[in-house]
């Protein structure tokens, strides 16, 4: 991993416009779609971890509304696991709340968690990919493992390949 800790990561996200949070949240719901949408297609048949992710890029350009992007959040809300804890394998619920998190952030939802709610979406994104179990429901900065840095490592990289973050924290 590069030399920039989980900490710094996160305390250089809280700083930025909600915008570009969201957007950096994007590319880690974009990192475990795929764990959504195979869970999604086996249980639902449907895609609405994509059409949310889809809706987001769409909202980014200012060709949806907040409440349009919203209602595709609705739509993802519906199929989400509502308690991980209850869960035997938390890992499609990680990353379906992963995805749903972007539209939260996007439209600056619950704006006094708004850190929290970046910080929780990233690192339920860490712990669908790392397959990590139910220790993400609680995570911390201690506990993270070397698969969950690594993954914020990457995620931290492809944000700074899209431009998202311009500086390194000092």
């Amino acid at each position: 991993m590069n030399s920039i800790t989980p900490v710094q990561m996160f305390e250089t996200i809280f700083l930025l416009p909600r915008h570009i949070q969201a957007a950096c949240v994007n590319v880690a719901a974009r990192m475990c779609l795929p764990i959504w949408e195979e869970f999604e297609m086996a249980n639902f048949s449907s895609k609405t971890g994509t059409e949310l992710l889809d809706a987001y890029e769409q909202w980014s350009e200012d060709k949806l509304t907040d409440s349009e992007l919203l209602r595709y959040a609705e739509r993802l809300y519906a199929l989400l696991p509502k308690d991980l804890e209850k869960e035997d394998d938390p890992t499609p619920g990680f990353a379906g709340w992963a995805i749903h998190g972007v539209a939260q952030v996007a439209v600056g939802d619950c704006r006094d968690v708004l850190d929290s709610i970046v910080f929780t979406t990233v690192l339920y994104a860490a712990g669908a990919v790392c397959r990590s179990g139910h220790k993400m429901i609680s995570a911390h900065y201690d506990l993270l493992e070397d698969c969950e840095r690594q993954f914020l490592s990457q995620w931290w990289e492809k944000c700074h390949m899209h431009n998202l973050i311009m500086n390194e924290p000092r």
